[in-house]
């Protein structure tokens, strides 16, 4: 590769090597460098802190001796001036011809001081003419038209904290703080692993490729169960057991079986439990020995009105103010409202009961209303034809969707002011969470 003006020159940073003892701290360097951030002091390879060590003229001194060892002290100058650098100047020469009472001038950029000013080829003295700018020349007495001014500008330049070849002294060095960019770290892709073989948890001899084995030491305690093909009997000592068969001897899995023993054989069913902070155990379900599956906490109510209700006639909310079960707490019998604790589809049967005195056709509606709209209702209708009879009742069954929050209430359309039956065997409304 060619290169215009003088050849590139490369030179290593100037090092100073020491072997330290054990006990000696102090040590001469070849230069004095300006402070303890100018030199890169390493021991055994390991960069040390400038905060180890300090500097005084040529003499390096650290807080604790190093260790023995040849040239393990290494001290690198990282930037010290050289003597005898020659400046550049670079000189133009621009001439003007003045207009009249001219008095500014603006020649190319130059380095102030280093400027000479001829009026009509006369030098001017430093005492006619200020050029403090670097930019401009302004002349003390104003030119005359047709003058011809000519300025004689310089613009210097010269090498700086130049590394030396040889050894020198470091005064005036000047560091810069490096910037440093923080890195992106990009998060990697990490494959799921595949375990070759057997796995045991709880056992050390795995028989399937994931064996689970935990036994319960009382009737108290919340186990897991073992986990393994092909597995025929039932362990004593109160042990929860997986069995997991397999069809015809080849990998497909047929049916998984959990079971639970009191250790005698004679009661086996499954209960599922959560499990306090205090560690008090609450049933949630259960699958008795023959096949009953009992949740005594799975939503359900039964709401009523304590008596009987004088109604108007129109369009109105029946307001149940009573329950005899509601196993979430959920109905309000304030506003008559049952509040859904779960999402999922909900079971709702209701019944109406009115006195039918009147002498002409009577009707009356059993609704299920959702979030208080008749829109969203969900309704049965019953009629009375015979003057003769003295009541007439509306039932329906509803299956619905409902999300948490959602609420229910009942109501009913009747043509005429009466009174709807009341107390246990009365006015009800039925509600269970199906799932």
């Amino acid at each position: 590769m060619s290169f215009i003006g003088n050849p590139l020159v490369s030179q290593a940073f100037v090092t100073d090597s020491f072997s330290g003892n054990g006990s000696t701290t102090a040590f001469t360097m070849s230069v004095a460098p300006a402070t303890t951030a100018a030199v890169l002091v390493a021991i055994s390879g390991v960069v040390q802190d400038p905060s180890t060590y300090s500097i005084v003229g040529t003499t390096l001194t650290f807080s604790q001796a190093p260790p023995s060892a040849t040239a393990n002290i290494s001290t690198r100058y990282l930037g010290i001036p050289s003597t005898g650098v020659t400046s550049t100047a670079y000189r133009t020469v621009t001439e003007f011809t003045a207009t009249a009472a001219q008095t500014t001038f603006t020649p190319p950029s130059f380095t102030p001081g280093f400027v000479n000013v001829y009026r009509n080829g006369v030098l001017l003295g430093s005492a006619d003419y200020v050029a403090s700018s670097g930019t401009t020349v302004v002349l003390n007495s104003a030119a005359t038209l047709g003058d011809l001014v000519t300025v004689e500008s310089f613009l210097v330049s010269s090498i700086l904290n130049a590394v030396a070849q040889t050894n020198g002294s470091s005064v005036n060095q000047v560091l810069t703080t490096p910037t440093i960019t923080t890195p992106t770290i990009t998060t990697p892709t990490i494959s799921s692993p595949i375990i070759s073989g057997n796995m045991g948890i709880g056992t050390s001899s795995p028989a399937s490729p994931l064996h689970v084995a935990v036994t319960r030491t009382s009737s108290t305690n919340a186990t897991i169960m073992t986990l393994s093909d092909n597995v025929t009997g039932i362990q004593t000592n109160g042990v929860y057991k997986a069995i997991r068969s397999t069809s015809n001897g080849g990998p497909s899995v047929s049916e998984i079986r959990f079971l639970e023993t009191d250790g005698t054989n004679n009661n086996t069913s499954i209960a599922f439990a959560t499990q306090s902070t205090a560690g008090a155990l609450t049933e949630r379900m259960r699958i008795t020995q023959n096949g009953y599956v009992t949740r005594p906490y799975q939503p359900a109510f039964c709401a009523y009105y304590t008596s009987n209700i004088s109604a108007v006639s129109g369009v109105q909310l029946v307001p149940l103010n009573a329950t005899t079960f509601d196993t979430t707490g959920s109905f309000n019998t304030g506003t008559g409202r049952y509040t859904i604790p779960q999402t999922g589809y909900y079971l709702f049967s209701v019944g109406i009961s009115m006195e039918a005195n009147s002498t002409n056709q009577t009707y009356i509606s059993a609704e299920v209303r959702v979030n208080g709209s008749r829109t969203n209702m969900y309704f049965g209708w019953a009629q009375k034809y015979n003057p003769g009879n003295t009541y007439a009742n509306s039932t329906g069954t509803y299956i619905v969707y409902l999300n948490v929050g959602d609420y229910v209430e009942i109501g009913t359309e009747i043509p005429n002011a009466t009174t709807i039956f009341g107390g246990v065997n009365g006015t009800k409304l039925y509600g269970y969470l199906l799932g």
